[in-house]
């Protein structure tokens, strides 16, 4: 006798794997996520909302964690989408760079309960290096820092990756203070602390002096 769940594989088989299968999955998930906290959330719940089966959603994804990490990542594809792009092969000016980090602190706001809801939730640290990897590709392949950061003492892998996890901590903090805010978040200073947080750690380094092509940085005193 066939079981339910073979019967359901074998009607999945030609799209388990799919692409489509998994952008549906990924569609549901963020779905689900803005609706409830991920611990209310199953596998079920997912691809019942896709219309799919279980044997599908494991074709793309091994747990829940791997697909709420999706979700995130994906809705930040979304939010960059909007950044006006920036070639790898020149330097951003800093006003530049700090209207891009108001675009997407500006397109992130909506979300913020999202983002802290798979943040804070299971399956919370796969969601954040999903993030931190996200955001370490970028600076690598479509950021004016990559040449800077080719050109120092690590390995670009490293130095993005640092990059990337110190702006993921920093946006998650903006976020849980957006999100439980008593006054009103300024998103324009914040964008700014973002840019000079960029600038400062790409090159050539932290604690440089102020000039205009890096504001913000302070001339240490006891320096001759």
């Amino acid at each position: 006798m066939t079981s339910n769940l073979q019967a359901a594989s074998r009607a999945d088989s030609g799209t388990a794997s799919s692409p489509q299968s998994r952008r549906r999955l990924i569609i549901a998930a963020t779905a689900l996520l803005d609706e409830r906290d991920p611990a209310g959330i199953t596998i079920t719940d997912v691809v019942k909302r896709a219309g799919l089966t279980r044997p599908t959603f494991y074709a793309s994804f091994s747990d829940l964690p791997g697909a709420f990490a999706a979700a995130a990542v994906a809705r930040l594809e979304d939010v960059f989408a909007a950044a006006p792009p920036t070639g790898a092969a020149r330097r951003a000016d800093a006003e530049e760079l700090a209207a891009t980090f108001r675009q997407l602190l500006t397109r992130m706001q909506p979300h913020a309960e999202f983002f802290l809801r798979v943040l804070n939730g299971p399956g919370g640290p796969a969601v954040e290096t999903a993030i931190i990897e996200f955001l370490a590709e970028r600076l690598r392949t479509s950021s004016p820092a990559a040449s800077a950061l080719a050109a120092g003492p690590l390995p670009l892998r490293v130095s993005s990756e640092a990059i990337a996890a110190g702006v993921t901590w920093t946006m998650r903090r903006w976020l849980a203070e957006m999100h439980g805010a008593d006054s009103a978040i300024d998103i324009a200073a914040d964008s700014q602390m973002l840019r000079d947080l960029v600038l400062h750690m790409t090159a050539p380094g932290l604690g440089i002096p102020t000039s205009p092509e890096y504001p913000g940085g302070t001339v240490r005193k006891d320096r001759p």
